[in-house]
Order: C-alpha cells, then sequence, then structure tokens
C-alpha cells in the first residue's frame, strides 16, 4: 500500500472510508468546543455538505445522536462493502472521490496517470476473490497503485516546469 495513500485516506479521521469522500475538516483553533468532547475529536468539525447528523439505535439516549455521511455510514472508519461488492462503475466513483481528497487536502496528483493506473490494476483483480487462494491484490491495492503512479507523474512534470522555466537571477 503506498504510503500517501494509507495517510491521506485510509488512516485520515477526516475520510470517509465507505464512499472516500471528505466528511470533517480541521477547526479553526479559535472555533469553541463542546466540554465532552475528546482533544483528538475537537480537532475537526463535520463538513456539513457531505454529513447529516442523524438518530439510530443505542444503548442510551445520549448515544442516539450520530454524524452519518451521505453514503449512510457513521464513523470516518467504517466501511460496509467487500471487495467483490465493487464494480467497474463504483470503483470510478471511488477513484473519482479519491483524486478530489488529494486535490482537497493540496496534493498534487496527476489525473489522467491516476486514473489510468488504477482501472489498470482495478482490471486485473480476479473476479472471485473468496476461499482460500485469494490474491493479495483488492480494491484498495488498485487505487493505492493509481496513487503511486499520479503522484509521481505530478512530481515530474513540476520537475520539468522548474527547469524549463528557472528562476531570473540578479
Amino acid at each position: 500500500m503506498h504510503p500517501a495513500y494509507q495517510e491521506h485516506v485510509l488512516n485520515a479521521p477526516d475520510i470517509c472510508r465507505n464512499c472516500l469522500r471528505v466528511v470533517r475538516e480541521e477547526r479553526h483553533p479559535h472555533e469553541p468546543r463542546r466540554s465532552d468532547v475528546s482533544v483528538q475529536e475537537s480537532q475537526w468539525s463535520r463538513r456539513k455538505d457531505t454529513t447529516e447528523v442523524a438518530f439510530g439505535p443505542a444503548d442510551t439516549a445520549s448515544g442516539q445522536k450520530g454524524i452519518f455521511c451521505e453514503c449512510g455510514v457513521e464513523g470516518s472508519f467504517v466501511r460496509v462493502w467487500d471487495d467483490v461488492d465493487v464494480d467497474r462503475e463504483r470503483f470510478r466513483t471511488l477513484l473519482k472521490r479519491l483524486i478530489q481528497t488529494f486535490e482537497h487536502k493540496g496534493v498534487s496528483i496527476h489525473r489522467k496517470a491516476t486514473v489510468a493506473h488504477a482501472l489498470d490494476a482495478f482490471e486485473r483483480l480476479p473476479v472471485e476473490m473468496e476461499g482460500p487462494h485469494r490474491p493479495d491484490t483488492s480494491v484498495d491495492e488498485a487505487l493505492s497503485e493509481g496513487v503511486r503512479y499520479g503522484l509521481a507523474r505530478a512530481e515530474v512534470q513540476s520537475r520539468s516546469r522548474s527547469t524549463a522555466n528557472p528562476a531570473p537571477t540578479a
């Protein structure tokens, strides 16, 4: 798994692992917070355009209120699909949101290279991935492969621009 995919998507508290949408934003240091919120949670606030506050079953009345992503999951680290549930259309949707996520975070990524290599890796995934002979490849690996190539291509482009247009010397 590429470290940038791991850091910016899978381990990120601001990204929904189920649909790869940005669901939280960093709080401004002076923004008020509730006293019952932990320090880690207080660094983030929900994005109102991708989440909603709703009520669900819980052991206590205070536990019924939750923040849900547009895809229906509660919490950034919840995923309700398995690799076998992802068809080409759903993969393309995840890939589109992945690129938007990287751009939202200010990470330069080459769109075409990311899409081409991720789709190629996805096409190489076996149709049936059940049982003891399941390969190491997965939807996350295919997306990570696209990120690897997209970041490398963006880096090469950035270097070629800086060498083609050197800064004027005084």
